[in-house]
């Protein structure tokens, strides 16, 4: 039976979020309160009525009662019984919860590489329980990278925002700061879990005066994000088996090389202007099976001056329903991968 999304609401709402979830902080990480006390706090201790625990559980378990805003905090989930769940949960014995204002100090100062680091504790905890097993082909997990924007302004937010500038030339231009991170994601079937985060960066180029100067080039500087993306998921999980997924953008000799290097996988959509050669040796060589299209080792670059690579392609045409006119259309979707491609497994990759 097809699971629609209105079935997929009403799924969410039997669900309560909130205990779910600290049903799953006491069983699986019974230290997780421990984990957040012990983040740096760089606050005066002398005037600290909460700890950074507490302002860290208040932000989270808001998220999860639905409340996005900060001002949704003070408004809406300041009640008795939020308080007493609170203190039952925590061990705590609050009157009041705490100001928007304080939770906001505390999440400005801390150390994010701290952060991460109970981010790397969580998801090596669940892939060493092997409750995630199951999710695994041929042994890796399929992790699957792409690219957010988190938060814009037109106020400068520093040279660690990335800028845009919109209506370039016109007597509206101006300037769009923002903070986009690239994250990695494991995915197992309607579930994902964070593997690891990477922000964005404007990077440094020379303009045609010799001045130096910092922009951001999405296809530059997300692809130099995700060099160091998985440079980081190679330090902290050296021995974890993945299979990289992603989009057109990370069709480039660099990037898959860098995945051999570090001994994944990758299942990669492709798209002809991304790189003309795989398509024009694909189309010599196909096996077509039905609505298949595969074949291995397809070269990728010129063979003349041995700068070439070699991949995996597989394609096939999905039909969908056109949303202006009603009309059933064909979608492609063609892959490369280092997958080995066979007549029994081309359709799972």
């Amino acid at each position: 039976m097809r699971f629609t999304r209105k079935m997929k609401r009403d799924k969410k709402k039997a669900v309560n979020a909130l205990e779910e979830l600290l049903i799953i902080i006491n069983q699986y990480f019974p230290k997780f309160y421990e984990w957040l006390n012990n983040l740096t706090d760089t606050r005066n201790q002398s005037y600290i009525t909460y700890k950074v625990k507490t302002c860290l559980m208040v932000r989270i378990l808001a998220l999860c009662c639905g409340i996005q805003s900060m001002n949704g905090i003070n408004d809406d989930f300041n009640t008795d019984q939020t308080i007493a769940n609170i203190n039952n949960i925590l061990k705590e014995n609050y009157v009041e919860l705490p100001h928007k204002d304080t939770i906001q100090l505390v999440i400005n100062e801390l150390n994010h590489s701290e952060l991460e680091e109970i981010q790397t504790k969580i998801i090596k905890k669940l892939i060493r329980s092997k409750m995630l097993d199951k999710y695994r082909y041929n042994g890796s997990f399929h992790a699957v990278l792409d690219g957010s924007q988190l938060y814009s302004s037109s106020i400068n937010l520093g040279e660690e925002a990335i800028t845009k500038v919109i209506n370039k030339g016109k007597e509206n231009e101006y300037t769009l700061y923002s903070y986009y991170v690239l994250e990695a994601k494991i995915v197992c079937d309607n579930m994902v879990f964070s593997l690891a985060s990477e922000f964005v960066e404007n990077e440094l180029y020379e303009d045609e005066n010799g001045n130096i100067i910092r922009k951001f080039d999405k296809q530059d500087c997300e692809l130099k994000a995700a060099y160091r993306l998985l440079e980081k998921i190679h330090k902290k999980f050296p021995k974890l088996s993945l299979i990289i997924g992603a989009d057109a953008l990370y069709v480039g000799k660099p990037f898959l090389k860098l995945c051999d290097s570090f001994g994944y996988d990758y299942i990669i959509r492709y798209k002809e202007d991304a790189a003309s050669s795989i398509k024009k040796n694909f189309d010599e060589i196909k096996i077509i099976d039905k609505e298949y299209e595969y074949q291995n080792e397809i070269i990728y670059g010129e063979m003349e001056n041995g700068e070439f690579y070699t991949v995996n392609v597989v394609s096939y045409d999905e039909n969908e329903i056109d949303e202006k006119t009603g009309e059933t259309i064909k979608v492609n979707f063609t892959y490369i991968t280092s997958i080995k491609i066979t007549k029994k497994n081309k359709e799972e990759i």
